[in-house]
């Protein structure tokens, strides 16, 4: 079961309140969410909020988060 604060980042990413009009402050503002990130559920449930059609590596960088 998800914290308050897990539920809370979920939220966050799929108003996304993370996005920007600068790619490289979406791009921080994502990777924060993700390094926030405190169970293998909430990535999960992450992994199908954030869009995957984005050209800018956002797929990448969470299989990174998966293998650490």
């Amino acid at each position: 079961m998800l914290t308050p604060a897990q539920q809370e980042r979920l939220q966050s990413l799929h108003a996304w309140e993370w996005a920007d009009d600068d790619p490289e402050t979406t791009t921080q503002n994502l990777d924060t969410i993700f390094t926030e990130i405190e169970t293998e559920e909430e990535l999960w449930y992450a992994s199908f909020i954030v869009p995957w059609d984005f050209a800018d590596g956002s797929l990448h960088r969470v299989s990174l988060y998966v293998i650490q």
